[in-house]
Parts: structure tokens; sequence; C-alpha cells
């Protein structure tokens, strides 16, 4: 963890403080979501038939934006020195404004599809603690799999910006939009659990958190099998389907 309190602290002393000050605001207001009482419910505002039909409700979408905020924005400072470093001062906010855009569009579609992920898993298994186990079990494999460690590479790999024109927003956007793509590919499986645990959300978000700024901030590790994830991920998988088949055949 020591790359990533080093990355913490960089940014709380840095030019990139409002990363964590913009954190810090996302988690206070997910907090207010879920204390107040008539929205308590909140995660059952996400339907599987409401997002495949196309409906988000605003309260839903203020909590997934809120959710998104909270967590990724601390996982950027990488990307927004490179950009800052590789645009004129006339143009840097509006550099780091398309980036910004284009990365939380692409994140809050992402969002919708793990929404919809989580409540198919549990409608099929029928439980939250198995859906849960499930979850668990998919990002153990996903972790131990060789496609993991090299989608965490990419999500470090720094493209050539150009200086002017609009060959220059365009290339901020679609940066933004491709580094959005990689830290899906990365961090899906990790997302998906505290999603799929309604009852304890947030205390999952807390948990997963630091061990996805690990991950941003350590250095890749080798890209191999790791049986003993593997292992762990599908044990963990079938101990999930015999939860969900017990209390049909008790």
């Amino acid at each position: 963890m020591d790359r990533s309190l080093a990355a913490i602290r960089s940014m709380a002393g840095g030019p990139l403080w409002p990363l964590l000050a913009a954190s810090g605001v996302c988690w206070a207001l997910m907090l207010a979501l879920v204390s107040d009482q008539p929205i308590a419910q909140f995660c059952g505002l996400h339907r599987a038939g409401d997002i495949f039909e196309g409906r988000l409700d605003g309260q839903a979408a203020l909590f997934s934006a809120a959710m998104l905020g909270g967590m990724m924005a601390p996982l950027l400072a990488q990307n927004l020195t490179w950009v800052r470093g590789l645009t004129f001062a006339s143009r840097r906010w509006r550099a780091i404004a398309l980036f910004v855009a284009g990365y939380a569009c692409v994140w809050m579609g992402a969002l919708s599809g793990l929404w919809a992920l989580s409540d198919a898993l549990r409608a099929v298994l029928g439980t939250e603690t198995a859906a849960l186990l499930a979850a668990l079990g998919l990002c153990l494999l996903w972790q131990g799999s060789p496609a993991k460690p090299a989608v965490l590479r990419l999500c470090h790999r720094a493209p050539v910006l150009p200086a002017f024109g609009m060959r220059a927003e365009i290339a901020s956007l679609w940066y933004g939009i491709t580094s959005a793509g990689w830290c899906i590919a990365a961090c899906w499986a990790i997302m998906l659990m505290p999603l799929v645990g309604q009852s304890a959300h947030l205390w999952l978000m807390a948990a997963v958190f630091p061990i996805m700024l690990h991950e941003r901030y350590a250095r890749p590790p080798a890209i191999r099998l790791r049986p003993g994830l593997v292992a762990a991920g599908l044990a963990v998988m079938a101990v999930g389907l015999v939860v969900a088949i017990a209390p049909q055949t008790g």
C-alpha cells in the first residue's frame, strides 16, 4: 500500500487535490442518500427491467454518479498529470474537462450494465448471499487470470496528445474514453460485489476501494495465471451454488 498512500499524499499536497475533495464530497453524498429515510432503499431503485427498458430513476442516477466520483476520482492522478503536462495553459482546463467527460460517460454506461448484472445474479440465484458469493467467485477468477495484469498495464498507457486545433480536443476526449474502457476492464469484477450486496453496499465499497487504489498505483504484477486465486474463485462459486439450491431442497 506504500505506493497508493504516496499517491494520496502527493494529491493532497499538489495541484490535483480537487480529486480527493471530489471523492470526499461524493462519499458524503452517498452517506446522505443512505441516511435519508424516504430513499433508504436506494439500491432497490435499480431494477433490471427498468435498466433494460432504458429507464433510469433520477435518484438512482445521482447515486451512481456519486459512487463513480467517490471511487474513481482518486484513481485519475496519473492520467490528469499526463494531460496537464502535455497541454498548453490556454487550453489546459478544457483538456481536463474533455478527459473527465469522456471517462465519466463511459463509466456511467458501464455502471448501468453492472447494476443489471447484479440484479440478474440475485434473480437467478434467489438470495443476496448466494449472489454475493457468485460475484466474489467471479472476482477471484478475474484476479487470478493473466488478463487482469495485462489490462492493468494498459491503464498506465500514456498516449501522445496533439497540442493544437480540433485534433487536440478530440484526443483529450478520446483519452478519457479509452482510459475508462481499460479501467472498466480491470475493475468490473471488483465493482460488481458492492452492487450485488445491497444490504452492505457502502461497507463493501469501502472494503474494495483500498484494493483499487493499490492496484492502480502499485507496480503491475507479472502477466501469468494465478492458480490459487482461480481455485479459490471456483470454490466460492460452488459454495454460492449450494447456498442458492439449499432453500429449494430444504
